[in-house]
């Protein structure tokens, strides 16, 4: 179920029979553009850019930070040449779907308060894949509760 177009509310689908849903960009709590929460509402989550910004949004840093909040992201593709963004976009699509395939992605879930930068999926003590957008350098992840070492 995707949300109604003008006036729909994010409200109506958390409530609903669906089994998966798309969303419009939400509340400030929400804000599924910039900082998608990773807040669990009960159903599979669409982050379908075409319902955030139409056919002008959505990046490689969009991508990866809805997919370590354990979001499923779905983007919509221009109907005329690509501007470079949309290229970002596909290649955010591409590097998250190479690690999906690497991790045991069914097992992990987001751990927003592992990481310093948020974007966390965790199996805890076996396996983290965080992701951190720009160019900051380093960053800490809490591994108190994993024994052992990891690469």
């Amino acid at each position: 179920m995707t949300v109604q177009y003008r006036g729909g509310s994010n409200a109506v689908l958390y409530s609903s029979p669906a089994d998966w849903i798309s969303r419009n960009p939400g509340s400030s709590e929400e804000s599924f553009r910039q900082n998608p929460t990773s807040a669990y509402k009960g159903k599979v989550i669409v982050n379908d850019s075409d319902h955030l910004w139409g056919h002008t949004g959505g990046d490689n840093v969009w991508v990866w930070k809805s997919f370590c909040r354990g979001l499923n992201v779905l983007f919509m593709e221009e109907l005329f040449p690509s501007p470079t963004w949309q290229d970002s976009a596909r290649q955010g699509m591409e590097e998250t779907r190479q690690y999906a395939d690497k991790i045991n992605l069914a097992a992990m879930v987001p751990s927003d308060n592992l990481s310093e930068t948020t974007y966390c999926l965790a199996d805890k003590g076996k396996e983290y894949l965080v992701f951190q957008a720009g160019d900051r350098g380093e960053f800490t992840v809490n591994l108190t509760d994993a024994p052992g070492t990891f690469s």
